[in-house]
């Protein structure tokens, strides 16, 4: 084999269209100079040695060593030089013979092997030039009476003239046929090689043809369509590059699986960059037929998935944080729950929750993620930056570039993280914004799957708030219902005051609130009852209408709110309260049947932002509280009555001389 290559395969600089020629003529000059050397050899080693013997082995020889000149030529590229010199050489070699037996006149039919160079001249120069060469034979052979003269010119027509000239008209004849059945074919090929292009440019798959080692050796128009590559842009890559980093291992191990398994389909889904270096989902089968001389490689044949794995994706997603929301009771809960799962969907590595208040018209982060952990409860100014815009369109807002974005403060944009913003919508309403950012960019489907997380957000927050503000609602209502009973139940002030501090505390969310009555007489409140205290020193609580926020409360009749005790001034029981740690004040007069009755203070440790209904529900609770208080008064002056008319009726009796007091005297 290796010495058939060597001597027989054309080398690589013989084009392409001479190669076929090139190998026949090599193959076959090798082997008449072979097998002349062989006989040549052979008949002189057992020959007679007379001198015409010799001169006939030694034109024998020479002849072979032309035709190995012939062949050289042929090797270095010549082959059509080569083809006429080897017709050439053999005619002359043939008419030779003849002339050397001149005294054997029946050596004239030598001249028949002059068909063995016209087959030859047949195969590298076609039928037109068989006949001109026949011609010129048969000149040739007419001549030879004069040099031959016991030659007949009747046997020469009769013999090799006859035979060539219907040899030759064989060969045209064979050869018009095989060249009518060439153009069918070649017809035949054209047609099905225009019906598999149509096919193969506007199929909707992508058809590649790669070698064992991943190089690319074809790709069809649609596949040029579906990724953006042409032939010339896979120029030593082997494709293997454009597989993500993810899936780049796999890849491999299915590509090695397709080597060691000739002729069995094996299917395969990864994520290729596009051209235009987004990531794109192809899913396709791979095929090998490198044994296959037709084919020589792998077949791959593929199609874009995108948007199906993207709805897969969405509706994965959609049932994920939907099961994960049904076990969430609360508001708390559902933050974190969305959070983590769209970071863990997204890879991304910082995401935030930006919720609005519309009872306070205040909009800060609700909860941070990730390198934005640190954003939790930080407070954005209104009408500045995107979550504003994005707030205010209702339009998602994607960045790659948030590092050079003037929108952007340099904590949002903090690592040159991708940053996409989506709102939240609940019911037309935007409720706020949720952040996301990513290492690698952010496409347009990461925003839509992004929109479908913040569309369940968004329900699931305006859900739980709803079922949080119906809750304490009820809550209150049972609060409210207790307090009822309890001053039906009891006139007795300090249980009843007890009661009502517990349920203040416990709706309202407070860490401490007490009760300061107003001595009408002397006008000064005095503590009669607290809750949540971490000492007895509140008891010592004493202040005159109009001194102090308890005594401004109750002269002025309206609530007094500090929200930030530490920092007011004018508190005058600071020194009494000065181990309690407390931040916000409330104070709220506490008025029965247009009388003071006295102040519900409210205190808590942390600063308060109450809102509408808070304010009032503790509005609410004052006037219970002021009702019981009015109650037990009412009770108590009725004992009190009772006893002086119970007393006034014992003097009467007492009295010598005086009368029944129900009688008259």
């Amino acid at each position: 084999h290796r010495l058939w290559n060597k001597l027989v395969e054309p080398p690589d600089h013989i084009p392409i269209s001479q190669r076929r020629h090139a190998q026949l003529l090599s193959a076959f000059l090798v082997a008449i100079i072979a097998l002349g050397a062989v006989y040549e050899l052979s008949y002189l080693w057992f020959g007679p040695t007379s001198s015409s013997f010799l001169i006939e082995v030694g034109i024998s020889f020479g002849t072979l060593i032309v035709l190995g000149a012939i062949y050289g030529l042929c090797r270095a590229g010549h082959v059509v030089l080569s083809a006429a010199l080897t017709v050439a050489i053999m005619s002359l070699g043939v008419y030779a013979i003849v002339f050397i037996a001149i005294e054997d006149p029946n050596m004239v039919h030598m001249l028949n092997f002059l068909v063995i160079p016209l087959l030859i001249g047949n195969i590298f120069f076609g039928g037109k030039r068989i006949l001109l060469t026949v011609a010129i034979y048969s000149i040739g052979i007419f001549a030879l009476p004069v040099f031959l003269p016991g030659v007949k010119p009747n046997d020469l027509i009769v013999g090799p003239v006859s035979f060539l000239w219907i040899t030759a008209c064989i060969i045209v004849i064979t050869n018009r046929h095989r060249d009518q059945v060439e153009r069918d074919r070649q017809r035949d090929l054209v047609t099905s090689e225009r019906r598999f292009r149509a096919l193969i440019e506007h199929i909707g798959d992508g058809i590649e043809l790669i070698d064992a080692r991943s190089r690319v050796r074809y790709i069809s128009p649609s596949a040029q369509r579906i990724l953006g590559y042409t032939l010339a842009d896979y120029e030593g890559d082997t494709g293997l590059e454009l597989i993500h980093p993810d899936d780049r291992a796999a890849a491999v191990a299915t590509m090695d699986l397709v080597v060691r398994s000739p002729g069995q389909p094996i299917h395969a889904a990864y994520r290729l960059r596009h051209r235009e270096g987004v990531w794109r989902w192809i899913e396709g089968t791979l095929a090998n037929f490198l044994d296959d001389p037709a084919v020589g490689n792998i077949v791959v044949t593929f199609r874009d998935v995108t948007e199906r794995k993207q709805r897969e994706r969405e509706l994965e997603t959609i049932a994920t944080i939907s099961a994960a929301l049904r076990t969430v009771p609360n508001r708390a809960g559902v933050l974190p729950v969305v959070l983590d799962q769209a970071m863990a969907l997204l890879n991304a590595r910082g995401a935030a929750l930006v919720l609005r208040d519309p009872a306070h018209d205040h909009t800060g982060v609700e909860l941070g993620r990730g390198v934005w952990a640190h954003t939790t409860g930080r407070p954005i100014p209104a009408g500045e930056g995107i979550t504003d815009q994005v707030m205010g369109t209702n339009q998602p807002y994607l960045s790659n570039d948030a590092w050079s974005d003037a929108s952007f403060g340099s904590a949002q944009a903090h690592g040159g993280l991708h940053i996409a913003v989506v709102p939240l919508a609940a019911q037309e309403y935007v409720i706020g914004a949720l952040w996301m950012g990513l290492t690698d960019s952010v496409t347009e489907n990461d925003v839509r799957l992004l929109t479908a997380i913040a569309d369940i957000a968004a329900s699931a927050i305006h859900r739980v708030t709803l079922f949080e503000q119906t809750e304490q609602r009820l809550h209150r209502l049972t609060a409210l219902r207790a307090i009822d009973t309890a001053i039906t139940a009891s006139l007795d002030l300090r249980l009843a005051l007890d009661i009502l501090l517990e349920q203040v505390t416990t709706q309202l969310g407070i860490d401490a609130a007490g009760v300061l009555l107003l001595d009408p007489h002397l006008k000064v409140l005095q503590f009669a009852a607290g809750r949540g205290f971490r000492s007895r020193t509140i008891e010592r609580s004493r202040a005159r209408l109009g001194q102090g926020y308890a005594g401004s409360a109750a002269l002025e009749r309206r609530t007094i709110a500090i929200p930030n005790l530490r920092e007011a001034e004018g508190f005058d029981r600071a020194s009494i309260l000065e181990g309690e740690g407390f931040a916000t004040y409330f104070g709220v007069p506490l008025i029965a049947k247009g009388d003071v009755k006295g102040v519900l203070e409210v205190f808590h440790r942390t600063p308060v932002t109450p809102d509408a209904d808070w304010q009032d529900f503790l509005d609410l609770l004052a006037r219970q509280v002021a009702i019981a208080i009015d109650n037990a008064e009412l009770f108590e002056d009725l004992q009190r009555s009772n006893q002086e008319l119970i007393l006034a009726y014992a003097d009467r009796l007492s009295t010598p001389g005086a009368g029944h007091p129900l009688l008259p005297s």
